[in-house]
């Protein structure tokens, strides 16, 4: 998770300037801290992608920002805006590279994915097709006794066979995120400035307010 704010020294340079308008500082900085969060999320699916090999769509449902609900949306009374990502592992049939399946069981010819953009795929030989109970279509298991001989340090299912995902979005953003919230001071700066200047044009202050240092 990523959660975007104001420092004081923010806050008061801002209230100084809009102090003649009712929450003004408020409702400028809110509204950048909207905009920053939803550059965050633009900026989140690019650095996932670039790790993943999954399409724009479906990351961009994996992750929270403004946008999708009170949560994560900076408001007048709240001066946080954040975003956030899903933390469940990804079904691995969304890397598939070999043939998708039209039924459940094991296919003539070895299961391939491909996790990473770049490099090659990842043949299971030992990988079958089961029915997805809830989402539809089919996700890949392997038997259980093929994961203990080889080891594999996963949660094993109790029903003979163990369905296999990727890493989850979240377990990707972790490794990207400090880099995206570098980028992300100097851009609320500018944002704020932006949102502080639209407000004094939509609110032009009057003589005698003290806006003008007078």
């Amino acid at each position: 998770m990523i959660e975007i704010q104001i420092n004081q020294q923010q806050f008061q340079d801002v209230q100084e300037r809009l102090a003649y308008i009712n929450n003004g500082a408020n409702l400028a900085l809110s509204r950048a801290l909207n905009k920053t969060a939803a550059k965050a999320k633009t900026e989140a699916s690019k650095a996932i992608r670039s790790q993943v090999r999954l399409s724009a769509s479906y990351v961009k449902e994996k992750i929270n920002g403004p946008s999708d609900g009170f949560e994560y949306k900076a408001t007048t009374n709240k001066l946080t805006a954040k975003i956030s990502t899903q933390k469940r592992g990804v079904r691995l049939d969304n890397f598939l590279t070999s043939l998708a399946p039209y039924r459940a069981g094991t296919p003539t010819d070895p299961i391939k994915v491909k996790i990473k953009p770049s490099g090659a795929a990842i043949k299971i030989s030992s990988a079958f097709w089961v029915p997805a109970k809830n989402s539809g279509g089919y996700l890949i298991a392997v038997r259980n006794e093929v994961l203990r001989q080889q080891g594999m340090k996963i949660k094993i299912a109790p029903a003979g066979y163990t369905v296999l995902s990727g890493p989850s979005i979240s377990q990707v953003f972790n490794t990207v995120k400090d880099d995206i919230s570098i980028s992300l001071s100097d851009y609320l700066a500018t944002v704020m400035e932006r949102e502080t200047a639209w407000l004094i044009t939509k609110n032009p202050p009057t003589a005698g307010d003290g806006s003008d240092g007078n």
